[in-house]
This record gives structure tokens, C-alpha cells and sequence, in this order.
């Protein structure tokens, strides 16, 4: 596993997401088990253990997580086209690839490596792990 290295400051929002991606007769469907800690590692928001694989996060129908002490709605898609996760607080938006140069919101991939795209099905069930910061 890496190590985030924080560059966002002490009012930022802490997001680990673990990304699942599964295929059915359908296509491929994409899910996340979330992990949201405000600042001073107050959590937030956990994905029920119950949620297997997670949550869906596909595309046209985002996931919005609002919990009492969140001044905005987060509002968290998968999108396959450019294979990232896009993300959104208020208006800050930002995407499972965007670094600290790109703005105030920041995501590091946390596993060794991306997607498993040598497997032998053209849709193989993987996963992969992602850490984020944004002001909140």
C-alpha cells in the first residue's frame, strides 16, 4: 500500500473508496464501500457491511451521501468512459484522478495496480482503492 501524503489542510475531508467493478449479462456494473471522515477524523459516513459488493455508483445514477454534520450532499459516480470516478461537494468538483496541481480537491490510487486488464474475460470482477481530500 502507498502512503497519502495530506497537501489539502486540517479542514479537509478525508475519502478512502474501494471501487468494485462486476459483470452480469448486462455489462459491467460499478460499486464502492466508503469510508468519509471530517476533519479531525470525525467519521462521517461508512458503507454498511450489509452493502455487498458496495454501493452503486453508476454513472446516471449517482450515490449522494448526506449526514447530518455535512454542510453539502457528496455526490460520488463511477464513469467508465474515461474509467474514473467523478466526485462532487457543493460546487467543488473533482475526479478519482485529480492531483494536487489540478486544484483544491486531491485522490491517490492506494492499491499497486489499476484495474485487471489481463484477465482472460473482457469484464473481469476486480477492485482497486483510492484515498481523496477536499476542503469541507
Amino acid at each position: 500500500m502507498k502512503e497519502f501524503a495530506s497537501r489539502v489542510g486540517r479542514k479537509a475531508c478525508k475519502l478512502n473508496i474501494i471501487e468494485f467493478r462486476t459483470c452480469d449479462r448486462h455489462g459491467s456494473k460499478l460499486y464502492a464501500r466508503i469510508r468519509l471522515e471530517g476533519p479531525n477524523q470525525v467519521l462521517l459516513h461508512g458503507t454498511p457491511e450489509l452493502s455487498t459488493p458496495g454501493l452503486a455508483i453508476n454513472g446516471d445514477d449517482p450515490l449522494e451521501i448526506k449526514e447530518w454534520n455535512m454542510k453539502e450532499i457528496l455526490k460520488v459516480s463511477g464513469e467508465p468512459r474515461d474509467d474514473s470516478i467523478k466526485f462532487a461537494y457543493g460546487k467543488l468538483e473533482w475526479t478519482s484522478w485529480t492531483q494536487t496541481q489540478d486544484g483544491p480537491a486531491e485522490c491517490m490510487l492506494m492499491t499497486d495496480a489499476d484495474w485487471n486488464k489481463n484477465g482472460k474475460s473482457k469484464c473481469p470482477t476486480d477492485s482497486r482503492q483510492f484515498e481523496c481530500e477536499f476542503p469541507c
